[in-house]
């Protein structure tokens, strides 16, 4: 049998259906090789019909392998979604120093004593969170290239 066993009903189906008269395009089969592995194929069909165009003659069917294509999409996926964890784990980490930076200046203006020096570490301050607010932005964003620094 060209069909594997889990999937040979619904394929039989489909052929059966072209051969009444369904037009199809572009339908995912798996097909069981001589090795016992099993690929997946992209099928097409198309009926040829006598001229009264009901009367059919012959159904034609082409198919191609996209396994590979198949297994390298669901690759990229897998690698995008656990690179889109990776990412928001950073985010968060950064986030999270920038606040830890932010609070021990606030912490060490406090004990200064000096008016100068508590001016020198609010201006520190200021600059932790101007750059934590880029990082929201970048973070923030759908695209790299589409980003208002002007804000």
């Amino acid at each position: 049998m060209l069909f594997p066993e889990g999937s040979r009903e619904e394929s039989l189906s489909l052929i059966t259906r072209t051969s009444s008269g369904e037009y199809w395009e572009s339908v995912e089969i798996p097909i069981l090789c001589k090795d016992g592995g099993i690929r997946t194929a992209l099928w097409n069909s198309a009926n040829i019909y006598v001229t009264d165009g009901a009367t059919l003659i012959a159904t034609i069917a082409q198919g191609q392998d996209i396994t590979e294509r198949k297994r390298q999409t669901t690759e990229l996926i897998r690698s995008s979604k656990e690179k889109e964890l990776l990412l928001k784990e950073i985010h968060h980490r950064v986030k999270n120093n920038l606040q830890i930076i932010v609070s021990l200046l606030r912490l060490s203006r406090k004990y200064s004593g000096d008016e100068r020096v508590e001016e020198i570490f609010r201006e520190s301050q200021d600059r932790i969170m101007a750059m934590a607010a880029v990082h929201s932005m970048l973070y923030k964003s759908k695209s790299l290239f589409d980003i208002n620094f002007g804000d």
